[in-house]
């Protein structure tokens, strides 16, 4: 992915710079500068994997392009939020992920280790839901999966918006996404007639 390539670059800049700095400079120990340069380095190339470093100075047109520079993978569904968005994508057969984007008013950004919160979880006899929560926002989505013999599946949410549905394969498992924009009050979501409440009171935890 580019995110990986650009971030080994960046290290390897940054190396080269220190040790240039370092072979002019007058220190006498400079092997173990250098060495300790090197640990440094390496420290700030691990701590931007946890917080992107991008987020400072690029921003995404689309989230999209944010999941094409951060990962690696096919796109098949792209759910929108208000100020985010979830992209789930296959990374091989019956292999199915997901990644939210956050957005501000210049564009998308990456994701940062901390950023998401899982807030609830409904277990089912055969399948469960969990729903997921973008910090320091009122996003929330959820995603499940059910197991059953029906191909058929049709779901919807308590507020008439088409959940998107994802049919693994063998396993007879369906995967299920959406935006939950009424998870503060109530949200729900019916799969083939039979409602399952995601909440039902007032969450007021951020």
């Amino acid at each position: 992915m580019i995110m990986i390539t650009s971030r080994i670059i960046l290290f390897l800049a940054l190396s080269f710079l220190l040790f240039r700095i370092i072979r002019r400079s007058r220190i006498q120990n400079k092997k173990a500068v250098t060495i300790a340069s090197v640990v440094l380095c390496l420290c700030l190339l691990s701590l931007s994997a946890v917080f992107p470093v991008e987020n400072g100075f690029v921003h995404f047109r689309s989230a999209e392009a944010a999941f094409r520079y951060s990962s690696r993978g096919t796109i098949e569904h792209v759910i929108h939020g208000s100020d985010s968005c979830m992209v789930v994508y296959s990374t091989g057969p019956g292999a199915y992920n997901d990644a939210i984007f956050p957005m501000s008013e210049q564009g998308y950004q990456l994701p940062n280790f901390y950023g998401i919160q899982e807030t609830a979880n409904e277990g089912l006899e055969n399948g469960s839901f969990e729903v997921l929560r973008l910090r320091g926002s009122d996003n929330y989505y959820v995603r499940g999966v059910v197991v059953s013999e029906n191909d058929d599946i049709q779901a919807v949410d308590c507020n008439g918006n088409a959940v998107c549905t994802i049919r693994t394969g063998d396993d007879r498992a369906t995967l299920f996404y959406a935006w939950a924009d009424t998870y503060e009050t109530s949200y729900s979501i019916t799969v083939n007639g039979q409602q399952i409440v995601i909440s039902q009171s007032p969450v007021t935890e951020k």
